[in-house]
């Protein structure tokens, strides 16, 4: 008898995650993606707890290295422009794997079957399920029939739009906007390995150095419409927020992004929906649950669910109790980091004078074992 197949739309760390877990549990599978290629731009990821577990049982720690290594400082850049000590990340097992985004999928391409095609330039344009099949048309007017249809296809999804609805029925934005880049050359004062933040009421820096490569550099900050951002030159858009910071580490960075060419504009939020499956379509990643940066969670659950969505077929229950017994277990996981996200963002971006002062209060305690419990109750850190 012939496999069933599933059809996933993305080829991030969800899509390529559901496709290679779905293969080894003895379905074939097919990958389209709306970027042309590759994608070549960074976002620093964390793997830990059950989601490390899910990498390692889909093959892909052996090929997974720390970026920042057991010896990375944290540093914070206070309002006077002054270096202090910053968060101190736990020690041992229990420090989470810092990763590039497209570490995690270099690794999922490197584990997954050559029989696996991956297939760039192309994007669902329209859905239609029948009792024993999805047929979806692509913007090329090829029609693919699968069993199962996946969209893993990012907190824009086209799948989400054409299965689910628009995007504001499930969208809540934070009123944030973040620009991230990958900068070339390593900054003064900052060493391999080191973090360094600058943080005040309404505007954030957050720079990581890695060892081998450029750092990664996320500016956020407040702003009332933040998806006409884009429209203005990065670099002044940049300069008018950040322009006035005191220290030495804003010019320098600043003059870094200019230099990195590509400046990546966004919104912050989160996709909060009422269910992720719709009959023979599923959702997943950031297409169902979009839990924000701010969660440092996102590529945990995206490898995690993949993993737990072919754990569920696995157990030989008809499709739709299988998918349905899979959101049921992911929900509360889900759930929670969001949650989680929506107090984390204090720590990323303070919205004002109160909850910056409550952020520097937090991490001084944070570094004392006798007071880490106490800066809990501050803010959620990632202790």
């Amino acid at each position: 008898m012939a496999r069933p197949h599933a059809l996933v739309a993305g080829a991030g760390i969800a899509g390529l995650a559901a496709a290679l877990a779905l293969r080894a549990a003895g379905w074939d599978a097919t990958v389209v993606e709306r970027a042309p290629a590759r994608r070549t731009g960074d976002h620093l990821v964390f793997l830990r707890g059950d989601g490390y577990r899910a990498a390692r049982r889909l093959g892909l720690a052996d090929h997974l290295s720390d970026r920042l290594g057991p010896d990375g400082r944290w540093f914070e850049i206070d309002a006077r422009g002054r270096t202090l000590p910053g968060l101190r990340l736990p020690a041992g097992a229990r420090r989470p794997l810092a990763l590039l985004r497209s570490d995690v999928e270099t690794a999922l391409h490197h584990c997954l079957p050559d029989d696996v095609a991956v297939r760039y330039g192309r994007s669902p344009v329209a859905v239609t399920q029948t009792p024993h099949h999805v047929l979806t048309t692509l913007d090329d007017a090829t029609e693919i029939r699968s069993d199962l249809l996946i969209g893993a296809d990012g907190s824009h999804s086209a799948v989400r739009r054409l299965a689910f609805g628009p995007d504001g029925h499930f969208r809540h934005d934070f009123g944030h906007v973040a620009a991230a880049c990958l900068l070339g050359t390593p900054l003064a004062g900052l060493a391999a390995g080191d973090t360094a933040v600058m943080a005040d009421a309404g505007r954030a820096a957050w720079v990581a150095g890695f060892r081998d490569r450029g750092p990664v550099a996320y500016f956020l900050y407040r702003g009332d419409d933040p998806a006409a951002e884009p429209r203005e030159p990065a670099g002044a858009a940049l300069r008018r927020v950040f322009g006035d910071c005191p220290g030495p580490l804003m010019p320098g960075l600043l003059d870094a992004a200019d230099r990195a060419g590509t400046v990546r504009f966004d919104r912050v939020g989160q996709i909060r929906m009422p269910r992720w499956t719709n009959r023979r379509v599923v959702l997943m990643g950031d297409a169902a649950w979009s839990l924000s940066l701010y969660s440092a969670y996102g590529a945990c659950l995206a490898v995690e669910a993949a993993a737990g969505l072919a754990d569920a077929i696995r157990t030989g229950r008809p499709l739709d109790r299988a998918v349905a017994q899979w959101e049921r277990r992911t929900r509360p996981t889900a759930g929670y980091h969001a949650d989680q996200a929506c107090r984390m963002r204090h720590l990323f971006l303070p919205a004002g004078p109160a909850a910056a002062r409550a952020r520097r209060a937090a991490i001084r305690l944070s570094r004392n074992p006798l007071t880490r419990p106490l800066s809990l109750r501050l803010l959620p850190l990632p202790l």
